[in-house]
């Protein structure tokens, strides 16, 4: 009694889709797994093109800025209620830097 050998590599149902498949097809197929893609290795003249062609996006710069006028802000009043009770130049001095942190959040060029 022989057995028959068995087919390992593909289930039946995936055996007969191939099978069924027109010559000119699988050989499409055939050729498509042997193609090579191949990228350019620079850019070409339509890509400089849409390149320079595309919307400029502008950079996001951060919150430094609105963070230092909220401090000055916050800061402020404390260095001017100092200043009131206490005096002296250390609480002059703070609020200038206050004053001018402030001023500087107003006029953020990129906000």
């Amino acid at each position: 009694m022989r057995l028959a050998p068995k087919q390992a590599t593909k289930p039946r149902l995936v055996r007969g889709l191939v099978a069924r498949r027109p010559p000119q097809l699988r050989n499409m197929y055939a050729q498509a797994a042997r193609a090579r893609v191949s990228l350019p290795s620079k850019t070409t003249s339509i890509q400089k093109v849409r390149r320079v062609a595309a919307p400029a996006h502008g950079t996001e710069v951060g919150l430094g800025t609105t963070v230092l006028g909220v401090l000055g802000l916050v800061v402020l009043p404390l260095a001017l209620l100092g200043l009131l009770i206490w005096g002296g130049p250390v609480w002059a001095i703070l609020a200038g830097l206050a004053a001018l942190a402030v001023l500087v959040a107003y006029l953020d060029p990129f906000a």
